[in-house]
């Protein structure tokens, strides 16, 4: 049930914002020094698949408390 309401949240949020959008808040989010930082794996990841065009959606590596903290900044 977990899986089924993060992906509802991710159809909704990219509904409403821009992939654009997603990255800005991740990469605000990301402490860009640290390598080990959720949020940096998160956009090189997407980054990699992105490049060998496997990947179109940002918010498919969110988990449910990612998406709290994006509504609830």
């Amino acid at each position: 049930m977990v899986c089924e309401l993060e992906r509802a949240l991710g159809n909704f949020l990219n509904g409403c914002k821009t992939n654009l959008e997603i990255k800005d808040w991740v990469t605000g989010k990301a402490k860009l020094n640290n390598p080990n930082d959720k949020y940096v794996k998160i956009l090189k990841k997407f980054k990699d698949l992105t490049e060998l065009d496997l990947e179109n959606q940002l918010t498919e590596h969110f988990f449910l408390v990612d998406y709290f903290r994006y509504y609830f900044r």
